[in-house]
């Protein structure tokens, strides 16, 4: 079939009102004044580099609870996905207004062929997510669809020009990706004639210090993409297995109030609460007087207070 021309959607760019588009951007990141960033160190190399990668599949039980939040609720998984994603940036950054990137299509509905057309349209824009303590799970999913929503017709804006909009409260140093279509592992590509294909693969390179890719054919998976010069292993699978925790709690109960979402395991838990606060000593008997006195070597009839109004001892402190 014949293609619809990438000049049609060049054409149809030019016919767009980038003023609006710019204001509703402003708007949309307005009061958030810094950077949200989670890497260990600010200045990190934006320059693509080899990435590592953990992954996780929700399991069956998880993704029926989450098929039942967003079928009640009127969500998408993706908007599920970002607020527990925006919910775990905050608990690692310790802030209640957060921003990370999102990679979107950016093929416009409304411009026809566009199913068909060639070409690049996918683009990175904001996702902010202000999280309220006293906001249930349900009112932040619902609120965090709706100004996406918002903002669907303003995606084709590049990055660089929300930003220069937006000031630096629009910079981040996470990126989300919802791939909501088939991909490797779904079948496979036919064998050119006399040749076997015995191995395949991928190797990624990755501008930010963290990339998230979900999806949900076949039930959710989730893979990290994060750079071996800013996180280990281990990290990296803590922070996925944390935002695991994050959707179990928020498909159970979507009347949760945000403020009450745990975000440690047990064992994490355990080491807060008992390890690093293992503060408990011995405490001497005695009065603060007696005490005082004791340290600086002084009997109970020595002077401990003088004053215009007369003297003190410690004796006389301590009875008094």
């Amino acid at each position: 079939p014949t293609v619809t021309p990438y000049r049609d959607y060049l054409e149809w760019l030019t016919r767009q009102d980038r003023e609006s588009a710019q204001d509703a951007w402003r708007q949309a990141l307005a009061g958030s004044d810094e950077p949200t960033l989670i890497a260990p160190t600010a200045d990190w190399d934006e320059a693509p580099a080899d990435s590592r990668e953990v992954f996780v599949q929700a399991g069956a039980a998880l993704d029926s609870a989450l098929a039942e939040l967003v079928q009640a609720h009127g969500l998408t998984l993706n908007t599920v996905v970002q607020g527990a994603w925006g919910l775990l940036v905050g608990k690692l950054t310790g802030r209640r207004d957060v921003v990370f990137g999102a990679s979107v299509a950016g093929r416009p509905a409304g411009l026809p062929g566009m199913e068909t057309m060639l070409g690049l349209f996918i683009n990175t824009v904001p996702v902010r997510v202000r999280l309220d303590p006293a906001q249930t799970v349900a009112e932040l999913l619902t609120e965090l669809q709706a100004e996406q929503s918002a903002l669907l017709d303003y995606q084709y804006l590049s990055l660089s020009e929300v930003q220069r909009q937006a000031g630096a409260g629009a910079s981040f140093d996470t990126l989300l990706a919802f791939e909501n279509f088939p991909s490797g592992g779904q079948g496979r590509l036919p064998e050119p004639a006399e040749l076997r294909v015995v191995e395949s693969g991928i190797q990624e390179s990755i501008n930010y210090p963290l990339g998230l890719v979900a999806g949900p054919i076949g039930g959710l998976k989730m893979r990290l993409n994060y750079r071996p010069d800013l996180f280990d292993a281990e990290e990296a699978r803590g922070i996925l297995d944390r935002l695991v925790r994050l959707l179990g709690q928020m498909a159970a109960d979507p009347g949760m109030l945000v403020g009450r979402i745990g975000v440690l395991d047990g064992a994490e838990f355990a080491r807060v609460v008992s390890e690093w606060n293992d503060t408990a000593c011995a405490v001497p008997g005695g009065s603060l007087v007696e005490l005082f006195g004791a340290r600086v070597g002084c009997s109970p009839g020595a002077v401990a207070v003088s004053s215009p109004e007369g003297e003190w001892s410690y004796g006389e402190l301590d009875r008094a």
